[in-house]
């Protein structure tokens, strides 16, 4: 998934409020002003030349790194001069009292965001990390392809913390109440898609596998798809609370202290149940109960700091058949197909039953793909 670094969009300064354009954002716009100048200059392409060639040449690897990130400063130089030049004369400057609030708020909310973020690829790698003092590259392989099936399921929880982070990060600002309801409503049908999304996968994960990639060389990593596949259901919910929740309401300490708890119950586990279930297994066991803590604590401090509770016996209740769905499948292709659907329509039944879905949904649904025909 692409990086998803936020920072929060609307901070209160007086009676002001000052809109911040996140990282990405910002990056992603001067990155397309960069290629442009490329193209149509050619002015930074050729400072590269002069940068790689003769660095290269006299210190091989070491050189090329060098010329790497001195073409990187050049680049960086240019690309602010090209681009904010005809900005200067719009630029305010804050007040004092602006830039202490701007590092006391914006800069800790960012500063924790990439802390998470590094918690986090320490917590999806942690498999191979552990598992390479003990198991064969062959085993890691194995165990790396359930890794990366599971992990597809990240990317519908990053294309909402992208949507959600500026409208809640306002909401929270303006409205507390319409926060909470904007949360729960799209919080309830993308929990319930992403079960769905992820038991699917796990359901029809042989013929996925063997479809894509051919034999039966992998089929060791089955075993291993069912934990690992929840985990990335349970660090889903962990992503989008983050971004959508505890992001808007500054509450990082509690962000940092959740990832931490999730990387080091998973690590625990792994240690402690090795022994008994395998090291591989434990591993992805591991990491699905690592995640799960990891909710369980978000759910208590959305709780104790803001009185807010978005988990309820209806989530519960759709994990736990999600999980009895998955966990079973029929042998025959045609009963397997038979078994799907019925099970499908009972869950579609039961989204209409927690009024996660309605007749008005479906309606728009169909108008807006009326209107795009």
């Amino acid at each position: 998934a692409a990086s998803n670094v936020e920072i929060l969009l609307e901070n209160k300064l007086g009676d002001d409020t000052i809109n911040v354009m996140t990282l990405d954002q910002m990056i992603e716009q001067l990155n397309s002003i960069l290629s442009i100048v490329q193209y149509t200059l050619g002015g930074i392409a050729f400072v590269s030349l002069v940068f790689y060639i003769p660095l290269t040449y006299f210190y091989k690897v070491d050189g090329y790194f060098i010329a790497l990130a001195l073409f990187n400063l050049v680049g960086s130089i240019t690309l602010g001069f090209v681009a904010l030049k005809p900005l200067k004369t719009k630029f305010v400057l804050p007040t004092k009292g602006d830039f202490k609030v701007l590092l006391k708020d914006i800069l800790s909310i960012s500063l924790g965001i990439y802390a998470v973020k590094i918690v986090y690829m320490y917590w999806q790698k942690s498999g191979p990390l552990l598992l390479g003092l003990n198991f064969s590259a062959e085993q890691i392989g194995v165990f790396g392809l359930a890794l990366l099936y599971g992990a597809k399921l990240m990317a519908v929880s990053d294309a909402v913390t992208t949507v959600n982070l500026p409208v809640l990060s306002r909401k929270f600002v303006n409205d507390l109440n319409a926060f909470k309801d904007v949360f729960l409503s799209n919080f309830n049908k993308v929990f319930a898609f992403i079960i769905f999304a992820g038991v699917s996968a796990v359901y029809w994960v042989e013929e996925i596998v063997h479809i894509f990639v051919g034999g039966d060389k992998y089929d060791e990593a089955f075993v291993y798809i069912l934990p690992i596949v929840f985990a990335f259901i349970f660090y889903s919910v962990v992503n989008i609370v983050k971004s959508s929740v505890l992001v808007p309401a500054k509450l990082v300490k509690e962000m940092i202290f959740g990832y931490l708890l999730m990387l080091g119950t998973t690590v625990w586990v792994y240690f402690s149940i090795s022994p008994l279930a395998g090291g591989m297994y434990a591993m992805a066991l591991g990491m699905a109960i690592g995640s799960f803590v990891g909710v369980l604590f978000f759910v208590l401090s959305s709780y104790h700091k803001l009185k807010f509770i978005f988990f309820n016996m209806s989530h519960i209740i759709l994990l736990i058949i999600g999980f009895l769905w998955a966990y079973w499948a029929p042998q025959t292709i045609a009963y397997k197909v038979l078994y799907y659907i019925g099970i499908s329509g009972l869950w579609l039944m039961i989204m209409f039953g927690f009024k996660i879905l309605t007749k008005d949904h479906i309606s728009r649904v169909l108008s807006f793909l009326r209107i795009k025909k």
